[in-house]
């Protein structure tokens, strides 16, 4: 009798000693299950902060997008075609409708602006538009003295604009979207191409001064068929040719492995 109940003991204790040893193991194992998904779930974040986009958009009403029908413009075609391929965007744009160089350059002298730019990883912009065509001016003198002059001008101010801009940001790559020509349904349309293409030369020239500022062409956005792309003031693109260059804006910057 008292060896049967020496070996139910012994049963005993060797089933509570069992399962001292399992609960040990399982939280072992638990513990090291939490670890590896805290430190998985830390890695995925560290890698998805890594992939955030800021993009600061300046300049006037084409990157404002004025003339799309759906409210998109160029910046948000990039915007979209960045967020399709997984990217975070943030997009800031501060493009004034009617800006010239020299109400960009105030405008960068804003506390505001100045912060937005300095905290940019993507910068994309319009200017010298409205310093060439002047609401059609242009069309009188692009024969005359006057255009070199007003390129000059122009140039010295693009130079001033980009020193500001890396100053504040000295890393992030900066997208100058290049004129087209939206007059060549116009008399003087296929003289005024020429003035277009030597100002966009000038100003990609003015650019490979810099670090990582990048001319994005769109002269021939509007050499065929350039009405299909134009909205009804016949000077701003419509939506399709916003989406244009968009595509084409997205297609340099991935090339570039932004």
């Amino acid at each position: 009798m008292r060896k049967s109940s020496w070996v139910r003991g012994l049963i005993w204790i060797s089933i509570v000693f069992f399962l001292i040893c399992l609960t040990g193991l399982f939280f072992i194992w638990f513990s090291n299950k939490q670890t590896i998904e805290t430190v998985s779930k830390d890695k995925k974040t560290a890698e998805t902060s890594q992939t955030d986009v800021k993009i600061v958009a300046l300049g006037d009403s084409l990157t404002r997008g004025f003339g799309d029908e759906s409210g998109v413009g160029y910046v948000g075609a990039v915007t979209n075609s960045l967020e399709a391929s997984g990217r975070q965007v943030e997009k800031v744009n501060l493009a004034v409708n009617g800006a010239k160089t020299s109400d960009l350059m105030k405008q960068l002298d804003q506390k505001e602006v100045a912060n937005q730019i300095a905290s940019a990883n993507l910068i994309l912009m319009t200017i010298g538009g409205n310093d060439l065509f002047r609401g059609g001016e242009a069309f009188s003198q692009y024969k005359t003295s006057q255009i070199e002059t007003i390129q000059n001008e122009y140039l010295k101010q693009l130079g001033q604009i980009y020193t500001k801009i890396r100053t504040l940001n000295s890393e992030a790559p900066i997208y100058h979207v290049a004129l087209y020509n939206p007059f060549l349904e116009e008399k003087e349309g296929p003289a005024m191409s020429e003035t277009v293409f030597s100002w966009n030369a000038a100003t990609e020239k003015k650019a490979n001064e810099f670090s990582k500022i990048i001319c994005v062409p769109t002269y021939d956005l509007m050499q065929l068929n350039g009405e299909d792309y134009l909205a009804s003031d016949h000077f701003h693109p419509n939506s399709e040719g916003y989406k244009w260059i968009g595509n084409r804006v997205f297609s340099v910057i991935k090339a570039g492995g932004e």
